[in-house]
């Protein structure tokens, strides 16, 4: 990488940063490419050279939560070897993650800001997440010998449950704890693999 791509990148991160720092202190409401760039000491018109709009500056902001939680669920795991554990352990840290930081999960999930085409090249964090719940989800077939079209729709099942549980949580439609919903969900996940391995 070129010394005028490194500074670009580091120019991109400031203004991330900054906005993530709002997002965190006042909320997305209080977002602003005015505020953005004070905060990251440039001016407005240097936002939309780097971003080309406040939609590609929040997709930007989104993806770069996406590496925190990589490095949260690889955290969670990190000394298992079993590709199913794996898979256990990545669905309650996803969970645990956005019951700690619900304004996080509103602001990649629920809000329309940053909402339009899907440009994959906005989200290259959130592409690599899902490739690696998949390839763990091949392994778990291959030593199960189960179809593609199995594991297919575990993992939509899987996903279902865990993202409905987090709506509800997030639009108040429930009454639990963070941590009796984490515990829903883990025994949600932990009997779907138990099943699938033939312990029930």
């Amino acid at each position: 990488m070129s010394r005028s791509e490194l500074r670009r990148e580091r120019n991109r991160d400031f203004f991330i940063n900054a906005a993530r720092s709002i997002v965190e202190s006042e909320g997305l409401q209080a977002l602003t490419i005015r505020k953005v760039s004070e905060m990251a000491g440039y001016s407005a018109a240097s936002v939309y050279n780097y971003f080309g709009s406040m939609n590609s500056l929040l997709n930007a902001v989104k993806d770069s939560y996406a590496v925190d939680i990589m490095k949260y669920i690889s955290q969670s795991h990190y000394t298992e070897s079993d590709p199913v554990k794996k898979l256990e352990h990545s669905y309650r840290a996803f969970a645990e993650y956005f019951l700690q930081k619900p304004e996080i999960f509103r602001l990649i999930f629920m809000s329309q800001v940053g909402r339009g085409e899907f440009n994959p090249d906005e989200l290259p964090n959130f592409l690599d997440m899902g490739e690696t719940r998949m390839s763990l989800f091949l392994e778990v077939a291959k030593e199960n010998g189960l179809r593609d079209e199995v594991v297919t729709t575990i993992e939509n099942t899987l996903s279902a449950m865990l993202f409905g549980n987090l709506y509800f949580y997030n639009f108040g439609l429930t009454d639990m704890s963070p941590e009796l919903l984490l515990q829903l969900i883990t025994n949600n996940v932990s009997f779907l693999f138990e099943t699938l391995g033939g312990k029930r």
